[in-house]
């Protein structure tokens, strides 16, 4: 049979996830997720592995002060118009 999987999805048409990688100094994951409609948003990013933990960081990968409460293996993030957002994600595989 056919199955779907998805490495993560969010409610939001007008939020894009992309920019998938790998951490350059740990083995989490990278993802950027941006807004592309010019306008304020409030999304759920939902994860289709186990999630450890989440959390902001810059372009250059360090953290910052926001970690992102996990239920459900979903997050929610707000975001502003045209924003771009990089989290570092913990998978608990």
């Amino acid at each position: 049979p056919d199955e779907e999987f998805s490495f993560a999805i969010a409610d939001k048409n007008n939020v894009t996830l992309e920019t998938v990688k790998k951490a350059e100094r740990s083995d989490c994951i990278v993802m950027r997720v941006f807004e592309h409609s010019n306008a304020r948003c409030n999304t759920q990013i939902k994860f289709g592995l186990p999630v450890k933990s989440i959390r902001k960081v810059n372009l250059m990968e360090e953290p910052t002060a926001k970690v992102y409460e996990i239920r459900e293996n979903t997050i929610q993030v707000e975001l502003k118009p045209f924003e771009i957002e990089t989290l570092l994600i913990e998978f608990d595989l």
